[in-house]
């Protein structure tokens, strides 16, 4: 699926050897945002939390800022 997703411009991937227990993640739309996380627990997917607030925008976007830092960006398309 990745490989997929990597087919398209607009898709990066980063990757990072530090484990996280959560991905925050921000979806551009043209009227508005939405943010979540989703959730991991022993290498799976636990859950996912969505907001539509700008707050939880940028409570996503700081923290996936702070992640990238770490990570190295998949060049493989």
């Amino acid at each position: 699926m990745l490989a997929a997703l990597m087919e398209f411009d607009t898709v990066r991937a980063y990757i990072t050897q530090e484990r996280i227990p959560y991905a925050p993640w921000v979806i551009e739309q043209r009227d508005s945002d939405s943010a979540g996380i989703t959730l991991y627990e022993d290498w799976g997917v636990k859950g996912v939390i969505v907001n539509g607030t700008d707050a939880a925008s940028l409570w996503a976007r700081n923290q996936y800022s702070a992640l990238r830092e770490t990570a190295s960006e998949l060049t493989q398309r």
